[in-house]
């Protein structure tokens, strides 16, 4: 998996519309099994690309053109919370630490 910046963020600016289209239908019309589906995979949508956009790094399979190295600043699990703006990282326990 090849990711650019520039087209992550061109990416958030086309789903951001249409999650939040998927939760006003929903709101609207009654949540039904399509609409709840559509309001689901355009969230996880967003959160996939926030959290893309966030890590500066290559990591696994996972290359970033601009950010070509592994980043030890980025080892943990990256968060994200309707309550805040920003996603975050958790550092990872290493073995031996509790």
């Amino acid at each position: 998996i090849v990711r650019q910046r520039e087209r992550l963020a061109t990416a958030l600016e086309r789903v951001s519309p249409m999650a939040e289209d998927a939760r006003a239908w929903c709101r609207r019309y009654g949540p039904d099994a399509d609409l709840v589906e559509l309001s689901n995979v355009t969230l996880l949508s967003q959160l996939i690309v926030r959290s893309a956009i966030f890590r500066r790094e290559s990591r696994g399979l996972h290359t970033m053109l601009e950010f070509p190295e592994t980043s030890a600043a980025f080892l943990g699990d990256t968060m994200l919370s309707p309550s805040r703006e920003e996603p975050w990282l958790r550092p990872l326990a290493l073995e031996g630490q509790s």
